[in-house]
C-alpha cells in the first residue's frame, strides 16, 4: 500500500480565480476602487482600465507575467505572495470566506438589534393604547351609569302641573 499525499485528493484549483480573488482582496484592503487600482497600475507602467481589472479579479482574464509583476509592485508585495500556490490559495480563500461570514454575522446582529428596538417600541405603543382603551372604557361605563341614574331620577319625579 502506498500513502497518498493530503493534496492528492483535492480538486484542481483555478489559480486565475484565486489570484484574482487575492488581487480583489488587496485592492479593497487598500481602500481602492477598481478604477483607482487601474490608475496606480499605470504609474507602474501597466495602464489597465477598470473593466479589465474587474475581469482579472473574477478570474475571467489570465494575467501576463509583466502584469502580475505590476500588480505586486502596486500592492507592495512579492510576486510569489501575489501568485501563491494551491495551498496558499485554499488558505486565503478560507480566510476570505471567514471574513465574509463574520461581516454577514455582524450585519445580521445589527438587523436583529434594529428589529428588537422596533418591536420594543411597538410593544410600548401597544401598552399605552391598551391603557388608554381601558381608561376610555371606564369613562364610558361611568357615563352610562350616570346617565342611567339621571334617567331614573328624572322619571321618578312627579309630572309637572301645567
Amino acid at each position: 500500500m502506498t500513502e497518498e499525499s493530503p493534496t492528492a485528493e483535492r480538486a484542481p484549483v483555478d489559480l486565475e480565480t484565486q489570484v484574482g480573488a487575492r488581487i480583489a482582496h488587496l485592492r479593497t484592503a487598500h481602500g481602492w476602487s477598481q478604477a483607482q487600482l487601474g490608475e496606480r497600475l499605470a504609474e507602474h507602467g501597466l495602464p489597465l482600465p477598470q473593466p479589465l481589472v474587474y475581469r482579472v479579479e473574477k478570474g475571467r482574464r489570465p494575467l501576463r507575467v509583466n502584469e502580475a509583476q505590476a500588480f505586486a509592485r502596486t500592492f507592495g508585495v512579492d510576486l510569489t505572495d501575489l501568485l501563491g500556490g494551491p495551498e496558499r490559495a485554499d488558505r486565503e480563500s478560507a480566510l476570505l470566506a471567514t471574513i465574509d461570514a463574520a461581516q454577514q454575522c455582524a450585519e445580521a446582529v445589527e438587523a436583529a438589534q434594529q428589529a428588537q428596538q422596533r418591536y420594543d417600541e411597538a410593544q410600548q405603543a401597544l401598552d399605552r393604547a391598551t391603557r388608554e382603551l381601558r381608561e376610555a372604557n371606564r369613562r364610558r361605563t361611568d357615563a352610562l351609569v350616570a346617565f342611567e341614574l339621571a334617567s331614573v331620577r328624572y322619571n321618578s319625579l312627579p309630572p309637572e302641573k301645567g
